[in-house]
């Protein structure tokens, strides 16, 4: 009777020790699963300052058009204005155009440039948040996956 209580008293001490093992390898799994997902999180929003910076050229380049016609649409110091307003008819009577027309050409250019560069950065933005989204989903996804699977480790145990 102590040797049939001592092997069963042994038995259910190996038990234990097995499943302790058990759940320091799923918790050393979890650990790595959750590492690894960091990592891929870091490297993609890597990849999202990468592609914004892509972007920065053709957001800045109609930016830097339109503070450039907009500089030149500015009002010239009084000084400076007579000259520049006998070289612009000068140059407005060489081409057919009269100031006017070149105002108002110079005015759309910069609206359409200023254009240009909203739809560009809402472009941005809407690429950024759709990808924020999609990393969310994905995550949530790897999380029911997780949680999916220790229920399943966890009702082998008690069987």
């Amino acid at each position: 009777m102590i040797f049939a209580a001592r092997l069963t008293q042994q038995q259910q001490q190996q038990q234990h020790q097995q499943q302790q093992q058990q759940q320091q390898q799923q918790q050393q799994q979890q650990q790595q699963q959750q590492q690894q997902q960091q990592e891929q999180q870091q490297i993609h929003q890597g990849i999202q300052v990468e592609e914004v910076l892509q972007w920065m050229p053709a957001l800045l380049t109609p930016a830097a058009a339109a503070a450039a016609a907009a500089a030149a649409l500015a009002p010239a110091p009084a000084a400076a204005a007579a000259p520049a307003a006998a070289a612009g008819a000068a140059a407005a009577a060489g081409t057919g155009f009269s100031l006017e027309v070149t105002a108002a050409r110079s005015i759309l250019i910069f609206f359409l440039w200023s254009a240009f560069a909203l739809t560009d950065m809402f472009v941005v933005l809407f690429l950024i948040s759709r990808q924020q989204h999609h990393q969310q989903h994905h995550h949530q996804h790897q999380q029911q996956q997780q949680q999916h699977q220790q229920q399943q480790q966890q009702q082998q145990q008690q069987q």
